[in-house]
């Protein structure tokens, strides 16, 4: 099934009827100890937004905790001063497996990934030092880890938490590591620049991306 609307088409007042990522579910009971009124964000690889379900039964908690893609139904009837927005929601269905596509829901780098490794390989081969190059290229000529590397997020939120952001953020701090180098000339260039590109290498088996950004079991 094609996803029709994304986060960054709906604005103040806009109708909301597709499939979402559910994220950052709460539920919290009113001051009666009665009504249940569920908070969550509802995402895709365009960005996400506050969300309400107001007046939850408590026979629906446990089904919507385990929802994790859903057809979403409400309106945008809210837009603070910093100019996000706040859907109240009236209809979450979980969405048939078959009918995703993951890749609409995976925020992504907007820089083009293939050029960042090629950037990465240009700073590969700058390192004069053998071994070390040879201990990259230990890495980086196999493809399936090469692959995985320029594809996996740098976290599961906070700082680039997205598919690319580990390439991204290493490429970064390569960077500011270089600039190091050119001010402290006594710095074993070789070496930082080397431990610089492997220093979150173990990410590549930390996080998992086939449908949403989380930590494998071995991560």
């Amino acid at each position: 099934m094609d996803k029709k609307q994304m986060i960054t088409d709906l604005s103040l007042n806009s109708r909301i009827n597709d499939v979402f990522l559910l994220k950052n579910k709460e539920f919290k009971v009113r001051r009666d100890k009665k009504t249940i009124d569920m908070f969550f964000k509802i995402a895709d690889k365009t960005g996400e937004i506050e969300a309400i379900n107001w007046d939850v039964s408590m026979d629906e908690v446990d089904e919507l905790r385990s929802i994790q893609f859903a057809h979403i139904q409400g309106y945008i009837t809210k837009q603070k001063d910093d100019g996000s927005l706040q859907a109240t929601i009236s209809s979450i269905v979980k969405a048939a497996p078959l009918d995703l596509d993951y890749s609409d829901y995976l925020p992504q780098s907007k820089e083009n990934l293939d050029e960042l490794m090629k950037k990465l390989w240009l700073k590969i081969k700058s390192i004069e030092n053998s071994y070390l190059r040879a201990l990259l290229k230990a890495f980086f000529d196999d493809p399936q880890f090469a692959e995985k590397f320029k594809r996996t997020p740098a976290a599961t939120k906070v700082h680039q938490p997205y598919i690319g952001g580990l390439l991204e953020h290493t490429l970064s701090v390569v960077t500011i590591c270089e600039a190091i180098c050119n001010i402290y000339k006594e710095i074993d260039r070789d070496f930082l620049i080397t431990m610089a590109i492997l220093h979150d290498i173990g990410k590549v088996r930390e996080y998992a991306y086939d449908k949403v950004i989380e930590h494998t079991d071995e991560g």
